[in-house]
């Protein structure tokens, strides 16, 4: 039996099983003796190995044990050996720090000697050139002494940690005089020379420099060394001189201190700058701008003095619109010729373009200088000083002020004293809007354009042309107060239109009284006011555009616009209440047939053909001159009040008989026909005098139905009057399901049904409202007490559907309401049937009319 299949080696032995599955009959009982000798020998075997295997791991474990200590023998050894290598180690560690502290000594004895040689070498130079700068200071030789003086700044600032020592105290005293020498010394040349040249034949006499004129070139080199405060201090200096006879002649109380001698100013500037140009253009570098400093100085003071003189001219009232026209005129022109002259725009962009191309140079050459200073190697570098003040003036926004201050500056003084001249254009529009009204009020309205008053847009046009010339001279303060100016123009304008409108009359109801042909003059009112509703707004942006960013918000023409708007509706309704008064008339003889004994029915009556004539005569004439969407809602309105007004003639009756009934419904059966056309009227035929009707499609869908709805509401009200008392409850309800017990009792009246049988009827209608209620309160279980009988009310604290009933109560309500629902179904599925029957009641008079044609003149007589 292999050893490694052998079954006693499984994890799940188990013997009885094993007995059983090798021994499983008696017969093989019989090996059973072979079998324990081979297990015998097996365990034999087995103890053998096992003995041999502890043997062997005895041995290997003395190996081991002994192998364990020759390796801690040799650890101790290795860690013996690295201690000796520490020691080693630190004493070389210690040998190489006392050498890096002698190297290190001898490099601080080279850096500072060689400091020490590079300080001694620029004290040398230094000193060397302090003593050639007072030299050349002493001879005035200024171009080289300019390059010298920034020498010696540079070489100054190597050393400020030394200002302690004497020798350099010694040396900034010497500078300090110096330049305070050179300071004096140029300011006093640029003075002689300011003052006496016009007075000297031979200029170069009162130079003091070398070559003269042609010297003061390198004076100017000079001044530039000596930095801007000296540059600056020279520059005003020479420009104040140089204005000096300017305020002689046009100063305050001057001989030419007046408003007429403006253009003298203009004219004397610019003498000197041309005076200027010949005597100092090859002096002055062009980086000073003398010239332009000249300008600005000139224009500082020329707003001082028109300030003074205008103000004095404004307190004593003696203000010329013309002549105060003709300077601001005049001081526009100069600003853009010395705009032009100097040409700040384009050297603004110019320097803007440039200006981070000049950045990054300056960046590198900074970094360079930095790393020369750093390495101890920067000597002395020249400084262009024509660079380094275009670049002040660039960053100091010098161009960009200098613009601001000549385009606008003098002309912006008149800004706060044009009262006059705004008061002149409203002057002007007023009266051109007075000749405009007047024409269009003795034209009969007949000058229009585009179905709106001339006078409406020759208004704009004039708006337009003043917003221009007010632009031209400025958009401040005087632009702002002249918008303002514009919008009360606007609101006068509104008030002349409403003064052509017809006085109201009567206020309740509203009655306006039109002149023949007046309904013409309202729809030009309308279409004036919406096409000013419409411009306003483009007046108000163009403005807004155009005026001063700060100013922007204060020019509003909102409320204008809504003016407009306002008489838009004011004005529709003086065109429908106009019309409604001249139909007046036609109600009145309506109104005075006595319908309670009308006995005969014939064709349509008189005041219908009245009421004919009088819209076609009209509506032709307010379609053709009013815009579509404005019409139609005039139509609506129009039709609107002449059914309301046909039923309250009805309805105020005292009685109505049964014919009158039929002539009526045969009469608002024609009212319908007209209105549903009213929007298509066109004038009569000349020929046979009918009134043509359009195409019917053109009249919009919403105005059928209303027209439909409230002729329908009128039928109803008179087959109900003309239905027998009889069946006039159970009609009532099918025709008229939310009608009222008033509106049954209005019926009644109109019938000349007796008081004791309107109430009969009314107590009726309350009895079966009532049953309704007990019905539904009876089916949830609950008493019938609940509503009071004659009323058709409920009680408050008993009724079943408003006391607390529960959950019951609640159901009860729902089912009410469900009820109410089926009833008000049920109602209009009775009443379109109703339609149906009732329509046989007026067939004879609507087969009467349906041939009939709209005529004017003609009138029936009802009997």
């Amino acid at each position: 039996m292999d050893f490694l299949e052998d079954p006693l080696d499984s994890e799940d032995f188990d013997p009885v099983q094993f007995i059983n599955q090798r021994f499983p009959t008696e017969s093989s009982l019989d090996d059973l003796d072979a079998f324990v000798q081979d297990i015998n020998a097996q365990i034999s075997t087995l103890d053998k190995d096992i003995s041999a295997a502890v043997q062997s791991q005895s041995i290997v474990g003395k190996q081991a044990s002994k192998d364990i200590d020759d390796a801690r023998q040799l650890i101790e050894d290795l860690f013996s050996k690295i201690d000796d290598i520490k020691v080693k180690a630190t004493e070389s560690e210690l040998m190489v720090q006392d050498l890096c502290a002698d190297i290190k000594k001898l490099d601080y004895a080279k850096g500072h000697l060689q400091t020490s040689i590079t300080s001694l070498n620029r004290l040398q130079m230094l000193i060397n050139a302090v003593a050639q700068l007072e030299i050349l200071a002493s001879e005035y030789q200024y171009r080289e002494a300019a390059n010298l003086l920034d020498a010696v700044k540079q070489f100054m600032s190597h050393f400020e940690k030394y200002q302690h020592i004497s020798v350099i105290v010694d040396l900034n005293r010497r500078v300090d005089v110096i330049r305070e020498s050179l300071t004096t010394h140029v300011c006093s040349v640029f003075k002689d020379l300011a003052q006496n040249i016009d007075t000297v034949a031979d200029a170069d006499l009162i130079v003091g420099v070398p070559g003269g004129l042609r010297g003061l070139a390198d004076t100017c080199l000079m001044v530039d060394a000596l930095g801007p405060k000296v540059r600056q201090q020279i520059l005003d200096d020479f420009v104040h001189r140089q204005l000096v006879p300017y305020e002689s002649l046009f100063g305050v109380d001057k001989e030419h201190f007046s408003l007429d001698q403006v253009d003298r100013r203009w004219s004397w500037f610019k003498r000197l700058l041309k005076y200027i140009d010949t005597k100092f253009a090859s002096i002055f570098p062009p980086h000073w701008r003398i010239q332009l400093r000249i300008c600005l100085e000139f224009v500082d003071r020329t707003k001082m003095h028109l300030i003074l003189l205008l103000t004095e001219m404004e307190s004593k009232d003696i203000s010329d619109v013309n002549l105060l026209m003709k300077a601001l005129q005049s001081t526009i022109r100069f600003e853009q010729e010395m705009t032009e002259k100097f040409d700040l725009l384009k050297a603004i962009k110019k320097s803007q373009e440039n200006e981070e191309a000049a950045a990054q140079v300056r960046a590198k050459e900074v970094e360079m200088q930095k790393q020369l200073k750093k390495d101890d190697k920067l000597m002395y570098i020249p400084t262009d000083h024509s660079a380094v003040n275009q670049e002040e003036e660039t960053e100091s926004g010098f161009l960009g002020l200098a613009h601001t201050a000549i385009a606008g500056g003098i002309s912006g003084v008149f800004d706060k004293f044009l009262g006059s001249y705004v008061l002149l254009e409203r002057q002007n529009l007023e009266e051109m809007l007075r000749k405009l009204s007047q024409e269009e009020d003795t034209a009969d309205a007949s000058d229009t354009l585009g179905h709106v008053f001339a006078s409406s847009t020759h208004m704009f046009v004039f708006v337009k042309k003043s917003v221009k010339r007010c632009t031209a001279f400025t958009t401040g303060q005087t632009f702002l107060a002249l918008s303002d100016e514009l919008r009360s123009c606007l609101r006068q304008y509104i008030s002349m239109l409403r003064n052509r409108c017809p006085p109201e009359i009567s206020t309740n109801p509203p009655v306006f009284r039109l002149p023949p042909g007046g309904e013409k003059s309202i729809c030009l009112m309308i279409n004036t006011a919406e096409y000013c509703a419409e411009v306003v707004p483009q007046v108000e942006q163009m403005i807004q555009k155009q005026i001063q960013p700060s100013l922007v918000n204060k020019v509003n023409f909102t409320d204008e616009a809504d003016l407009f708007m306002d008489f838009v509706a004011y004005s529709m309704k003086i065109l429908v209440y106009g019309l409604l008064d001249r139909l007046d008339q036609a109600f009145r003889s309506m109104q005075q047939i006595n319908w309670g004994t009308f006995e005969q029915v014939g064709e349509e009556s008189a005041y219908l053909h009245h009421i004919s004539n009088i819209l076609v005569e009209a509506i032709p004439v307010v379609r053709a001159n009013l815009a579509s969407s404005y019409f139609n809602n005039f139509c609506t309105k129009l039709a609107t009040e002449i059914i309301q007004r046909f039923q309250d003639v009805i309805t105020r009756q005292k009685r109505i008989t049964d014919m009158a009934t039929q002539q009526l419904l045969l009469d608002t059966y024609s009212m319908k026909t007209l209105l549903m056309h009213l929007p298509v009227l066109n004038a009569p035929d000349p020929n046979t005098g009918a009134a043509q009707r359009g195409d019917p499609k053109n009249v919009p869908g919403m105005y059928t139905k209303l027209i439909n709805a409230r002729s329908t509401h009128i039928e109803v009200i008179l087959k109900l009057v003309g239905t027998p008392d009889e069946v006039l409850l159970e009609r009532f309800k099918l025709m008229w399901p939310d009608g009222q017990s008033a509106d049954l009792q209005m019926i009644m009246s109109l019938k000349g049904t007796k008081r004791d049988s309107q109430q009969q009827i009314l107590e009726l209608l309350g009895l079966q409202a009532a049953k309704v209620l007990t019905k539904t309160a009876t089916i949830f279980g609950q008493p019938s007490g609940g509503a009071t009988a004659g009323t058709g009310t409920t009680a408050s604290s008993t009724s079943p559907l408003g006391g607390p009933a529960g959950v019951a109560g609640q159901n009860a309500a729902a089912f009410a309401a469900s009820t109410a629902a089926s009833a008000q179904a049920a109602s209009a599925a009775a009443f379109s049937s109703m339609k149906s029957l009732t329509q046989d009641l007026s067939s004879t008079a609507r087969s009467a009319v349906g041939n009939l044609k709209w005529t004017t003149g003609t009138t029936a007589t009802n009997k």
